[in-house]
């Protein structure tokens, strides 16, 4: 999502190129109401999906226990059987912070990433040596 940011610049300074525009010369009241839904997706683009991520990580819960990892979000309750993972990924930033990628799911911007991760390959191949 690269792309993002360079094109929420340019689709927000349409709207407000127009807009300019269409005040100074005085234009009809409905041109003017026209640019509102451009003017909102503008503001979304570069401010209102920033709020919503964070938003959406501060409602989300994550727990780990000795046979599932469970992630709580607003919309829902997703639980993952610990031995059914597969390609675990560890991301982790220069803040303690990090992902843990798995099966097309994440614990996203956790702390100690590192300790989580171990803790899970762990509880995983005692799992999987219960088995043996």
């Amino acid at each position: 999502m690269d792309w993002m940011i360079p094109f929420s610049l340019v689709w927000s300074s349409v709207p407000c190129i127009f807009g300019t525009q269409a005040i100074m010369q005085g234009t009809d009241l409905m041109f003017i109401l026209f640019l509102i839904p451009f003017y909102m997706g503008a503001f979304y683009m570069l401010i209102g999906r920033f709020i919503k991520d964070k938003l959406r990580r501060e409602n989300t819960i994550y727990a780990l226990t000795e046979n599932r990892i469970i992630i709580k979000s607003k919309k829902d309750i997703i639980s993952l059987d610990i031995k059914s993972l597969n390609n675990i990924t560890l991301n982790e930033n220069t803040n303690n912070r990090g992902d843990i990628v798995f099966n097309n799911k994440y614990l996203e911007d956790i702390e100690e990433p590192r300790k989580v991760y171990k803790k899970i390959i762990e509880l995983r191949e005692k799992e999987n040596d219960f088995f043996d």
